[in-house]
């Protein structure tokens, strides 16, 4: 299913229609247009390399885009106008560190990019200020590095600096100037409720913003964000799956 809501306003989400295959824990970015949706895991299936994509300004099923190399799923996106990316995850051969790209507009397979300084990245949070793009890694077990790279350019990843607890099964959204995560789960494979900020013109380590409306924390939720509010939903807060949605002003 996919579902969707108008970010200034609040209330519960809308069916927008349905994608071209079963999956969870995949890659998503967009363009003010387009919003593709990018691998990910069937359960028994096995991961799955489907690119699909969905017209924002009006409501319906996805098509299908093209396909990842990598068969990658458990990655995280992120995307400015031109590119979408999709940074680690993992396939039959385990955990990847590859970071791979499409262009928004046209439709195909992806290509690489470069690769993550981490030798693992699987469960990341990525957010992006439309020309810089930062990785909360995330590994099993937990790191707390985050690293960044310019979205226009090929191959250069760079260490931005620490989290302030470092998680994974964690997402991320930004406007212009800082980018945050939301809760995730911590090395001890506990849910934390903390949000975390960096400012993105800057390297530097993460600063704690103030906490996620979740008793017992979440983890394995989305997120996401117009240029003044983000914007986090579903997941596991507690120990139960979730439906609820909260919000942040950036």
């Amino acid at each position: 299913e996919i579902e969707y809501f108008t970010i200034p306003t609040q209330g519960n989400a809308v069916d927008f229609g349905d994608m071209t295959r079963n999956s969870f824990l995949g890659a998503s970015g967009s363009s003010r247009t387009r919003a593709v949706m990018m691998g990910g895991d069937a359960g028994p299936g096995g991961r799955v390399n489907n690119i699909d994509y969905v017209t924002m300004s009006s409501t319906g099923n996805a098509s299908d885009f093209g396909d990842i190399p990598t068969n990658n799923g458990h990655a995280a996106g992120v995307s400015n106008q031109t590119r979408a990316m999709i940074c680690g995850g993992g396939n039959s051969s385990g955990t990847l560190n590859v970071i791979e790209y499409i262009t928004i507009a046209t439709t195909g397979n992806a290509k690489d990019f470069g690769d993550s300084t981490s030798g693992s990245c699987q469960n990341t949070g990525l957010c992006s200020n439309n020309n810089r793009a930062v990785n909360f890694i995330g590994t099993n077990p937990s790191t707390n590095g985050i690293e960044f790279m310019t979205i226009s350019t090929m191959g250069v990843v760079q260490d931005f600096g620490d989290q302030v607890v470092g998680v994974r099964h964690v997402d991320a959204f930004g406007s212009p100037t800082r980018g945050m995560i939301t809760g995730g789960w911590t090395s001890g494979s506990a849910n934390t409720d903390t949000i975390q900020f960096i400012t993105f013109a800057t390297t530097g380590n993460a600063i704690d913003f103030g906490n996620i409306n979740a008793t017992g924390g979440v983890r394995g939720h989305g997120g996401f964000s117009s240029p003044t509010r983000g914007v986090c939903g579903g997941g596991i807060r507690g120990p139960a799956l979730s439906n609820a949605i909260d919000f942040v002003t950036i």
